[in-house]
């Protein structure tokens, strides 16, 4: 970035109201950014929740998933429902 006497805000300031002048708004969108709407879970029923487990919770987790930690959840779930 070149150097410039004035300070940041002033700066920005400027840059802002020559795009107010133009008639565009600040920042816009570009096309085609975020997420793409496949991505997102299609399941009704699911719940999606975090938790914090040491590492032997997940070593064990695994075990019971086949090496799969979401298998492994799923498996402790239905054992224990």
């Amino acid at each position: 970035m070149a150097y410039s006497p004035l300070p940041e805000w002033v700066r920005k300031r400027k840059i802002q109201e020559r795009f107010e002048e133009t008639g565009k708004s600040w920042g816009g969108k570009r096309p085609g950014a975020g997420r793409p709407r496949g991505d997102r879970p299609t399941a009704k029923d699911a719940v999606y929740v975090r938790i914090l487990i040491n590492r032997i919770q997940e070593m064990n987790l695994k075990e019971l998933g086949e090496d799969n930690l979401d298998r492994g959840v799923q498996a402790l779930i239905d054992k224990h429902v």
